[in-house]
């Protein structure tokens, strides 16, 4: 899954911005989130359930790609949507086939300025 996220909310705020593959029925999902300044994975707990956190790059993680290969999962970002640096790889869950898609951004909590995210190129890489 691969997505251009050329704008997420407020870094400075509470409010978050994310990727997420999602299972109906299971208590887990795989995603991709920018909250709080931090860029970070969310894999199926308990065994990796934070594969990863980096500090947020707007520019360096202006893509984001969730992508599945030989029974692993790789959390990758981008700049410019076609070389991608892993932030974490995890054995592929079971569930894996029968996921859907969400991608949003929100707030649990008030927010005097929570900002708004902007994602484009869903599953369509730069020239596609």
């Amino acid at each position: 899954m691969l997505i251009e996220v050329p704008r997420t909310t407020n870094v400075g705020s509470g409010a978050q911005t994310y990727l997420a593959l999602h299972a109906e029925g299971v208590d887990a999902q795989i995603a991709i989130f920018e909250a709080g300044g931090a860029l970070f994975g969310q894999g199926p707990a308990p065994t990796s359930d934070e594969p990863f956190r980096v500090p947020y790059d707007a520019v360096a993680h202006r893509w984001w790609r969730i992508a599945e290969a030989g029974g692993m999962l790789r959390f990758q970002t981008s700049s410019d949507g076609r070389v991608f640096d892993d932030h974490a790889t995890i054995a592929t869950p079971s569930y894996a086939g029968a996921v859907r898609v969400i991608i949003g951004a929100g707030t649990y909590q008030a927010e005097p300025d929570p900002g708004s995210a902007e994602f484009d190129n869903l599953d369509a890489p730069p020239g596609s």
